[in-house]
C-alpha cells in the first residue's frame, strides 16, 4: 500500500505542477519536431541535448519558488515564458528548420499543452473525480491530443514549408499564445471565483486554444496551396522554354530530313549497287517516317505531337489523333503546349506498361458551337486513385509528382473551363471543355 501512495505521489509530480507542465510541453514540441531531420552537433548529438534540456527544466522546476517577482501572477507568466524562449532554443539546436518554424512549432506545442490540461480539469471538474481516476483521465487526454495532432496535423503537413514573414502572421500567432498562456495562469492565480466561473473559464481558455491552433494549421493549409501554386507557376515557366527548343529541335529535324532525302536523291542518279540501294531504301523510309508532321492547324499541338510520335513509335504505341487544333488557336502557344505535353505525357507513362494490343492513344479536339471539347483517352493499367478530383501519381516520391495534371487544371481554368478524369473499365479519360466566342 505503501509503495502504491509513492508511485502515485511520483506520477502526480510528474504530471502536475511545474514538472508535469514542462514535461507536456516539451512532448508536444518533439512531437512536432518528428517530421524534421536532426541537426549535425558533432559529438553533442541530438539525443544527447535533449535528455540534458528535460532534466535541466526539471531541475530548473525546483528552483522556480525561490525566483519570485512583486506579483505572484507575473511571476507565472514570465517563468512559463522564459521555459518557453528557452525550449524554442533546445529545439531550434537539435532539429533542422528555420528558426521561424521552430517558433511556429513551439507556439503550436505551448497551445496543446494548455488545450490538454484544460480538457482533463474540466472533465475531472465536471465528473468531480480525484485521485487515480484523475492521473488516468490526463494521460488519456494526452495520449488523444497527442494521437490527434500527430496524424491530423504533423505528419499530414510534414512537407509543407511555412512562410511567416509578415509582420500581421508573426503578431497574431504571438497573440494566440500569449491570450491561451494568460488565461491558463489567471485561471490559477485568481481567488474567490464559484466553481461555475471556473468552468466558464475553463470554457473560454479551450475554445481560445482550439481556435488557435485551427487559425496556425490553416496557415500551413495555405503554404502548402502557396507552394502548389509556385511550383505549378514554375513549371509553366519551365514548359515556355522546353516549347522554344523543341521548336528548335523539331526545325532541326525537318531541315536535316530535307537535306538526307536530297542527299539520297543525289546517290540513287550517281547508280549504286544492289546491297547499297537496300541501304538507301532503309534509310529513305526511316527518313520519311521520322519526319512526318502531322498538321492540326496549330502549331504548338503540332509540335507537341511530332515528339509525341517519336516516342510512341519508339515504344510501339499507336497515337491516334482526330483533331481540329485551329479551335484551340484562342490559347497561347506555351498553354496548349504544356496541356497536351502532360496529357499525352501520362497517356504514354500508363500505356507502355501494357500490352501491345493495348498500346492505343487517342486525342479528340472539336469545337462545336461556342465548346472546344478535348478527350484524351488510353488503356489502363494501374487502379488509379483521385484526390480533390485530380488522379494521383504512382510515384514513390509524392511530394515532387503530380503537378502535370495540377498544370493541367491551371491551364484548362485559366481560359474558364471545366475538367474531369474519368476511369471506365479499363480506359482512362481525361475531358476538358473550354468556352468559345465566335
Amino acid at each position: 500500500m505503501i509503495f502504491m501512495d509513492n508511485v502515485l505521489k511520483f506520477l502526480n509530480s510528474i504530471s502536475y505542477g511545474k514538472n508535469g507542465f514542462v514535461l507536456l510541453l516539451l512532448l508536444y514540441e518533439t512531437l512536432y519536431a518528428f517530421p524534421f531531420k536532426p541537426r549535425n552537433l558533432g559529438k553533442i548529438k541530438c539525443y544527447i541535448v535533449l535528455p540534458l534540456t528535460y532534466a535541466a527544466f526539471i531541475c530548473y522546476g525546483f528552483f522556480i519558488p525561490f525566483i519570485q517577482f512583486p506579483h505572484f501572477q507575473l511571476t507565472v507568466i514570465l517563468n512559463c515564458l522564459l521555459i518557453f524562449a528557452v525550449s524554442v532554443l533546445a529545439s531550434h539546436l537539435c532539429f533542422k528548420r528555420p528558426l521561424k518554424r521552430t517558433i511556429f512549432d513551439c507556439s503550436a506545442a505551448y497551445i496543446s499543452q494548455n488545450l490538454t490540461l484544460n480538457v482533463q480539469e474540466l472533465v475531472c471538474k465536471f465528473f468531480n473525480v480525484g485521485g487515480l481516476a484523475k492521473l488516468g483521465i490526463y494521460y488519456f487526454m494526452v495520449a488523444v491530443v497527442a494521437v490527434i495532432l500527430f496524424f491530423a496535423f504533423i505528419y499530414k503537413n510534414r512537407n509543407n514549408s511555412i512562410i511567416v514573414n509578415s509582420l500581421q502572421t508573426t503578431i497574431v500567432v504571438i497573440i494566440a499564445f500569449v491570450a491561451s498562456n494568460v488565461i491558463f495562469s489567471l485561471f490559477n492565480v485568481m481567488q474567490g471565483l464559484t466553481s461555475y466561473s471556473r468552468i466558464l473559464l475553463k470554457c473560454v481558455s479551450i475554445i481560445v486554444c482550439l481556435l488557435s491552433l485551427l487559425y496556425q494549421f490553416g496557415v500551413f493549409r495555405n503554404a502548402g496551396l502557396i507552394n502548389k501554386q509556385y511550383v505549378t507557376e514554375q513549371l509553366l515557366v519551365a514548359e515556355q522554354k522546353q516549347h522554344k527548343i523543341s521548336e528548335e529541335n523539331i526545325e532541326l529535324i525537318n531541315i536535316k530530313c530535307h537535306d538526307l532525302k536530297k542527299q539520297i536523291k543525289i546517290l540513287r542518279q550517281k547508280g549504286v549497287d544492289g546491297d547499297a540501294d537496300e541501304m538507301l531504301d532503309e534509310v529513305e523510309k526511316a527518313v520519311a517516317e521520322y519526319g512526318e508532321r502531322i498538321e492540326t492547324g496549330n502549331n504548338s499541338l503540332d509540335l507537341v505531337l511530332s515528339e509525341k510520335k517519336i516516342a510512341c513509335d519508339k515504344n510501339n504505341v499507336r497515337l491516334e489523333v482526330i483533331a481540329d487544333g485551329a479551335s484551340l488557336l484562342f490559347m497561347s502557344p506555351t498553354d496548349t503546349y504544356s496541356f497536351f505535353m502532360n496529357a499525352l505525357d501520362n497517356a504514354l507513362e500508363s500505356v507502355v506498361k501494357a500490352g501491345e494490343e493495348h498500346r492505343t492513344i487517342s486525342l479528340y479536339v472539336k469545337k462545336r458551337g461556342d465548346i472546344v471539347s478535348v478527350r484524351i483517352s488510353n488503356y489502363l493499367t494501374e487502379r488509379v486513385t483521385f484526390r480533390d478530383e485530380l488522379p494521383q501519381t504512382t510515384k514513390a516520391d509524392k511530394d515532387y509528382h503530380g503537378f502535370g495534371v495540377r498544370s493541367m487544371r491551371y491551364v484548362v481554368e485559366k481560359y474558364g473551363g471545366n475538367m474531369v478524369f474519368e476511369v471506365t473499365d479499363d480506359t482512362f479519360t481525361v475531358n476538358a471543355i473550354f468556352p468559345v466566342k465566335n
